[in-house]
This record gives structure tokens, C-alpha cells and sequence, in this order.
């Protein structure tokens, strides 16, 4: 098979991110978006762009697809658990919420901001707040109110 110079750059991009992904223990989630804007890129080797606009592009799309299965699976364990009552353990399928959080951390993993805002803006994804970030961080309640300011900032500044 073929490829283009572009396709070849944006797979070269992929396989570090997967490579990266890997070695920092990432979440299934990320792996599985990543090995999935893989597949979409094979599927067009003949295509032409910028490599960066097109990873983007793949990943927005992976993404894209992976919720829409995650909802799926979702509307599936309900309606078994509504025909088959104590199918599934209490709590077994987890809100939207919950993997809208694991993409919000992979962009923040993903970003150029500092460790010191990537850990607040985790921290504050985990609907904790001020008082834990404080007492997890061995800091004062202002500071901690200063951090968790500061890291919003940054990263409205940045996305």
C-alpha cells in the first residue's frame, strides 16, 4: 500500500502519541482513540494535507465514534438490566459524566500547560475542590484557591 508524504506524517504523529499514551499508563479511552484515528488514516493513504490539522481531524472523529459506542453500550446494559433485574452490579454503568471527564483529562494530559496546572485541573475534574486541593497539597486555602484561578485561566487561554 502506498501512502502519501502526509499520511505518513500524521501516522508518525499517531504512533508517538500512542507510544507516549502507553508509557504514561494513559487511559483505555485515549489508546483506544488513538488506535482508531490509526484505522481512519489507513483507510484514506492516498489523502493530502497538513499532518497536524489532519491528526486533529482523525482524533475529533475517533472520539466522535467512541462516545456514540460508549452510549450504545449504555442504552444496551440498560434496557438488559430493565428485562433482567440484578443483571449488572449496582453502579455498573457509568454516567456521561464520567467519560466526558476521562477526555477533559486527556486533553489536559495532552497539553503544553505546566504539571502545576495539569494537577489542579485534574483535581478540579474529579469534582473535588478548594479544600481538597488544599489539604492534598499541603497548602493553604488561598493558595489553593489562587492555584485552581490561575489553572482555569491558563487553560481558557490556551483552548
Amino acid at each position: 500500500m502506498k501512502m502519501s508524504p502526509s499520511v505518513v506524517e500524521a501516522y508518525v504523529i499517531l504512533m508517538e502519541m500512542l507510544t507516549q499514551a502507553t508509557k504514561q499508563g494513559s487511559s483505555c479511552y485515549r489508546i483506544d482513540r488513538i488506535e482508531q484515528a490509526m484505522d481512519y488514516l489507513l483507510n484514506k493513504p492516498d489523502k493530502v494535507g497538513d499532518p497536524q490539522i489532519m491528526v486533529r481531524n482523525l482524533m475529533g472523529g475517533a472520539g466522535t465514534k467512541l462516545r456514540s459506542r460508549i452510549k450504545a453500550t449504555e442504552k444496551i446494559a440498560r434496557m438488559a438490566e430493565d428485562s433482567m433485574p440484578g443483571i449488572f452490579l449496582q453502579g455498573a454503568v457509568t454516567h456521561e459524566f464520567e467519560y466526558l471527564r476521562i477526555e477533559f483529562e486527556d486533553i489536559v494530559s495532552r497539553s503544553d500547560l505546566r504539571e502545576k496546572m495539569k494537577f489542579v485541573l485534574r483535581h478540579l475534574s474529579s469534582e473535588s475542590g478548594a479544600n481538597e486541593l488544599a489539604e492534598k497539597s499541603n497548602i493553604s486555602l488561598g493558595t489553593a484557591r489562587k492555584n485552581i484561578s490561575n489553572a482555569r485561566k491558563c487553560f481558557k487561554s490556551d483552548y
